[in-house]
């Protein structure tokens, strides 16, 4: 073997394993942006869904008034109405922005799909308050019915899912005493 072809394989050692390592860390940095983008997500999440859950407590105070609103005679036009629907905006607005983030598609999408059910049920609860409210006619009892419903589905909204329970524990059927 001449010495060109030995001088070129050792150099060829270095040379491969300079790329190997070149491959190594633009695999690593790669990584490192996905943690990076992952974690920015998932803070826009958690800010997000700190401002919905101020957002529900505002919106519970709003629709526990309703009913007393409809009993004052405040219309449809009034100032507390507009209040109510600027939240209802913003909250939707932080909950669009919560199912959103790339963090949350990565969560189980029976969570998200329950997120998605107590938002259309506390909709659902909203809208039928609104509708008696606007009537101006509407049976009261209907509007204490549909606020309370709709408060309700706000606390489901707000809170946060219970662990699931632990598994019974298998009794001793088996007699130890003597």
């Amino acid at each position: 073997m001449r010495i060109r072809n030995k001088v070129l394989l050792a150099m060829s050692v270095p040379i491969g394993l300079l790329v190997v390592q070149v491959i190594a860390v633009n695999a690593f940095v790669r990584e490192l942006q996905n943690a990076v983008t992952f974690i920015a997500s998932a803070h826009r999440a958690i800010e997000a869904d700190f401002a919905a859950l101020d957002l529900t407590a505002k919106l519970r105070q709003e629709i526990r008034k309703l009913p007393s609103g409809a009993v004052g005679g405040q219309g449809p036009a009034s100032e507390a109405r507009a209040i109510r629907q600027d939240l209802w905006d913003k909250l939707e607005r932080a909950i669009g922005e919560i199912a959103g983030a790339t963090a949350t598609r990565k969560i189980d999408p029976r969570q998200q799909r329950a997120l998605q059910a107590a938002l259309e049920q506390v909709w659902q609860g909203h809208m039928r308050s609104e509708q008696i409210v606007s009537r101006g006619d509407g049976d009261i009892n209907s509007l204490i019915e549909g606020s309370i419903y709709a408060d309700r589905a706000l606390v489901g909204l707000s809170a946060p899912n219970p662990p699931p329970p632990p598994p019974p524990k298998k009794k001793n059927t088996h007699n130890t005493h003597i």
